[in-house]
């Protein structure tokens, strides 16, 4: 906000590059600001995350691709109602 005043005082007094400059300032301290926040929430969010103790993946938490177990390497995928192809071969 501070820059913004300082923008516009360099304007009054026909200081384009000072406008320029306190432009720049401007953009970049407004993203950093929102860079600070973002990283303060994700940050707060990972440690109740790892309180929680989820930070254990299951098996159904995996990615289904990684299943060897299942043909492919991932889930059967059918309409829903339909029965699947694999089921009807056994």
């Amino acid at each position: 906000m501070v820059l913004i005043g300082v923008a516009a005082f360099f304007y009054y007094f026909g200081n384009i590059d000072g406008v320029f400059v306190a432009a720049v300032i401007g953009c970049v301290a407004f993203f950093l600001s929102l860079r600070y926040e973002s990283k303060t929430r994700v940050d707060i969010a990972n440690e109740e995350y790892l309180e929680r103790g989820s930070h254990q993946l299951t098996s159904a938490d995996r990615n289904p691709r990684d299943n060897p177990d299942q043909p492919n390497g991932g889930p059967e995928m059918t309409n829903p109602g339909e029965e699947s192809v694999i089921s009807k071969k056994g």
